[in-house]
């Protein structure tokens, strides 16, 4: 049987291999929905977990930090760029064929074998970083 290129089947990546990168200033984020991200060849889709609607200035970095989510862009059922899905219910929803992905876990609730990599995340200045 021949194995789907888009399905992550690592283990959780080596916590001592992965480091804190910039990927954005704040100011650049929607505040809602969600935003694309490339660096270094590789593509991120970052979101709030609820639209932000005071200005960022006013939420402290832990809260900003609870409400933001990294995870890879890529769909692992057919390869479609997540940041251009939409969320619901606490998933990101594929744009192509309305796979959906918990943006908590990073796991499809239909398929569990399928799933994309969530990113740890802190502020630091004005800047999102990610441990990638």
């Amino acid at each position: 049987m021949m194995e789907n290129p888009f399905v992550d089947n690592q283990s959780e990546p080596d916590e001592s291999t992965l480091v804190w990168t910039p990927l954005c200033p704040l100011s650049a984020l929607p505040s809602e929905g969600v935003h694309y991200v490339e660096l270094k060849n590789r593509m991120f889709a970052v979101l709030w977990t609820e639209p932000v609607s005071e200005p960022l200035e006013a939420v402290s970095d832990e809260e900003l930090v609870e409400r933001l989510r990294v995870l890879d862009d890529r769909c692992p059922h057919a390869g479609a760029s997540l940041s251009a899905g939409h969320i619901e219910e606490g998933c990101i929803i594929c744009p192509w064929h309305h796979w959906a992905f918990d943006i908590n876990s990073g796991k499809c609730p239909d398929a569990d074998v399928y799933a994309v990599r969530r990113y740890n995340v802190r502020i630091v200045g004005d800047v999102l970083e990610a441990k990638i």
